[in-house]
C-alpha cells in the first residue's frame, strides 16, 4: 500500500483546520464586518433641513450593497413621506462612501392634495448627485453616522 490511511486522515484534518482558520482571519480583516446587518432609528435627519420623528433603516450587506428606508410625517403639511435608496458602499474603520444606484419617493396623506406625489423614481442626475462620504463609528449596538454637516445620525442594531 502506497499510503497510510491514518496519515491521509491527518492531512485532511490539518487542511480543514487551516481552511477554517484562514476563513476566520479573513473576516477579522474586514473593517466593515461589524457594520453588516440592519440598523434602525426613530429620527429622520436631512442635511440643511432638520430632524423629524419617523423611522430610518439602513441595511448593510457583505456584498457591498445597501438599502436605506425612510418614513416620516411632516407636521407642517401633514404629508407622509416614504423614501428608499439602494446602492453600493465601501469604506474603512472610520469612513463610508456611498454610490446610490436608484431610489423612489412617495408623498401621501398631505393636508392639501396638490402636495401629494405618487411613487416616482429618482432621476439619474439626482441619484448621481447623491453619492457621498460619511464618518462612522460603533459603540456596542449603536451605529453613529456623521456626514459633512456634523449632525449625527444614531442607529440601533435590529
Amino acid at each position: 500500500m502506497l499510503f497510510d490511511v491514518k496519515s491521509v486522515v491527518r492531512v485532511l484534518l490539518v487542511g480543514l483546520v487551516a481552511a477554517v482558520i484562514v476563513g476566520c482571519d479573513s473576516k477579522d480583516d474586514d473593517p466593515l464586518s461589524d457594520l453588516y446587518g440592519t440598523w434602525d432609528s426613530d429620527v429622520v435627519t436631512f442635511s440643511g433641513v432638520g430632524q423629524f420623528p419617523g423611522s430610518s433603516t439602513h441595511e448593510w450587506n457583505e456584498d457591498g450593497t445597501y438599502r436605506w428606508e425612510i418614513d416620516f410625517t411632516s407636521e407642517d403639511s401633514g404629508c407622509r413621506v416614504q423614501l428608499h435608496w439602494v446602492g453600493k458602499f465601501s469604506g474603512d474603520e472610520s469612513t463610508l462612501s456611498f454610490t446610490p444606484e436608484g431610489g423612489e419617493v412617495e408623498v401621501s396623506l398631505c393636508n392639501d392634495e396638490a402636495s401629494r406625489q405618487p411613487v416616482r423614481s429618482y432621476p439619474d442626475e439626482e441619484v448621481a448627485a447623491s453619492a457621498s462620504t460619511t464618518n462612522w463609528g460603533l459603540a456596542g449596538d449603536t451605529l453613529t453616522l456623521t456626514p459633512d454637516d456634523g449632525t449625527d445620525r444614531v442607529y440601533k442594531r435590529r
